[in-house]
């Protein structure tokens, strides 16, 4: 079952702040917005995931990167987790190699609530994902249906966090 997480004031200010920054340095890059609602809308709602599923984990909340993060938005012990926001019910990849994360989880949002609706483990995403035409091209997607729960994924990386000794 898929878990609404609501961020408190603090965490939205936060993630309001992550995003402009971010903002900002991509477009002193050059880098062009993406999305029909434009960069702005798009990082805003990716930190507000980010800090939701940090809130949800109890990890330290993602922090900001001027070099980039390299698709591995926070840490559970030493497992990266990559987190992806959607308007549809798709964990959607450009490519295999843009999954560099350990771990993918959804985000989706209903209401002013926050949904973390599951997630997937890199070297699973590749047996279950479909290629979709999309507004950007061709991607990888799979559907919700295939995520892990997050009270799964939580146990899992909880599980490997213990045996590693963490």
């Amino acid at each position: 079952m898929a878990i609404s997480v609501r961020l408190s004031p603090r965490e939205e200010h936060e993630a309001l702040l992550l995003a402009r920054d971010t903002t900002k340095i991509c477009r002193m890059q050059n880098t062009n917005p993406r999305g029909e609602d434009g960069r702005d809308e798009n990082e805003i709602r990716g930190a507000r995931a980010e800090f939701a599923v940090a809130k949800l984990f109890g990890l330290d909340p993602p922090k900001f990167n001027v070099l980039g993060d390299e698709g591995k938005d926070l840490w559970f012990g030493d497992t990266s987790i990559d987190v992806k926001f959607t308007k549809t019910e798709e964990l959607i990849f450009d490519s295999l190699d843009s999954f560099r994360a350990d771990v993918a989880i959804l985000v989706t949002q209903k209401g002013s609530d926050l949904v973390v609706q599951g997630g997937i483990r890199r070297e699973n995403f590749a047996s279950v994902c479909k290629e979709k035409e999309k507004l950007y091209g061709t991607k990888l997607c799979v559907d919700l249906t295939s995520l892990a729960k997050p009270e799964a994924i939580w146990r899992s990386l909880r599980e490997k966090q213990i045996k590693e000794g963490l």
